[in-house]
């Protein structure tokens, strides 16, 4: 597929001024401009040679055979290459007869990108336009989106002009692929905020996905142009798509900076507090390490339920015996050991699976057997007594020896349950 590269000022001026005209179905051979100096040279160019127009093929015949064959394959793109410039949009049409564009199956739906891709290698300014001049909005967003993906394989700085030139024009607005977010941070982080930036609307909530960075990537330069450019917005707006892991990553990398910005109390999705910090600070801190700091940062003044989510949800992240028995040293000025574990074990409560199992268990096996029968019977019974919690303590209580008249006793069934 060739690709060249083209003006999107030209682009936009070319669907602007053709794209109204087509009421449902737009085609190439429509296209008519007054004034030939308007349009872009090498669309003067096609209709200054008039390629000769070859007689209409059996569209569902051709989409037949080239299904024959996978994506990419030398067989379709020498079946396209072969098919004159007028056909493409006939095909497009062909393939979006069956179940409209949104209602295509997969083997459609690949092969209509295929099309679509290829004539925008060939000719981006008409396949534009006539994405541009679709009825349905959906499908005209997923196509644009489509060919910024694609034009970001080659060229970054063009896709972000087709985002930055097409983005107001759909409902909605463009999305960023995550395949050019991560191109952004790959380049620097200058292009990484312009990205962002672009998804800068009125808050309907912010996606996110995890990147990887490079080398001496800046983090803090990345985070605090991100805060700068939210706090800069009009009131209610908010990113539409962010890194997921710039705090966590950063925090692998060098935890005290991290550590810095996550204390500062600063609202930007998933880069903000101390549970993205301690997810990635977990992956590389001693087990020592990670219960001091999770003590030291452990607030006394604050009420039972803060304090104790805030330490549990920590330690889940490790799920590391070692690192809740540092943090019961660390922590031995808060409380004695049966008060810190019995707290943990409450706030433990409101979650079950994988990591939280496993940390529960260890948990509730640093309590004696007199001391769980206590906690047990304690003013939390009720809760521990509900069923999703019941659920969660019954297999820890039996591995740990207790038999089960001793568990029916201490956590009989919950009346309307």
């Amino acid at each position: 597929m060739s690709r060249r590269a083209w003006t999107v000022g030209c682009v936009a001026a070319f669907a602007v001024g053709f794209g109204t005209a087509w009421l449902v179905k737009p085609k190439v051979s429509q296209l008519s401009v007054e004034d030939d100096s308007a349009a872009p040279a090498r669309l003067r160019d096609q209709r200054m040679s008039g390629p000769s127009r070859t007689p209409s093929r059996d569209f569902p015949a051709l989409i037949s055979q080239m299904h024959e064959h996978r994506r990419g394959s030398e067989e379709i793109e020498k079946t396209l290459e072969e098919l004159n410039p007028e056909e493409i949009p006939e095909l497009l049409e062909s393939l979006a007869k069956k179940a409209g564009m949104s209602g295509l199956d997969w083997r459609d739906r690949e092969l209509f990108e295929e099309v679509l891709e290829h004539w925008y290698g060939e000719s981006p300014e008409a396949a534009i336009a006539w994405v541009m001049a679709l009825e349905n909005p959906s499908d005209r967003t997923t196509m644009l989106q489509n060919l910024v993906e694609l034009e970001a394989e080659t060229d970054l700085e063009q896709a972000l002009q087709l985002v930055e030139q097409f983005d107001a024009q759909q409902e909605g607005g463009l999305a960023i692929p995550w395949a050019l977010m991560q191109k952004g941070v790959d380049h620097d982080v200058g292009m990484l905020l312009r990205l962002c930036k672009l998804g800068l609307k009125p808050d309907g909530g912010t996606s996110g996905s995890g990147c990887s960075y490079p080398s001496g990537f800046n983090f803090k330069g990345a985070l605090e142009g991100l805060k700068k450019a939210k706090d800069e917005a009009p009131e209610g707006y908010d990113f539409s798509t962010l890194p997921s892991n710039l705090l966590s990553e950063w925090a692998k990398r060098d935890p005290n900076a991290a550590l810095e910005w996550a204390l500062q109390g600063n609202d930007l999705s998933f880069n903000s507090g101390l549970d993205e910090f301690f997810e990635g600070y977990a992956e590389v801190a001693s087990d020592d390490d990670y219960g001091a700091l999770v003590a030291d940062l452990f607030d006394p003044t604050q009420s039972d339920y803060q304090k104790y989510n805030f330490a549990w949800d920590a330690l889940v992240d490790k799920a590391d015996e070692g690192a809740i028995r540092s943090f019961l040293d660390n922590s031995s000025t808060h409380g004695g050991k049966f008060e810190l574990v019995g707290g943990l074990v409450v706030a433990s409560l409101g979650s079950s699976g994988g990591d939280y199992d496993r940390t529960r268990g260890m948990l509730l096996a640093m309590l004696t057997a007199d001391e769980r029968v206590r906690l047990l019977q304690s003013e939390h019974r009720d809760r521990f007594r509900a069923g999703y919690a019941k659920r969660a303590m019954v297999p820890i209580l039996e591995r740990l020896g207790h038999t089960p008249a001793e568990i029916e006793a201490l956590l009989p069934d919950v009346k309307g349950e």
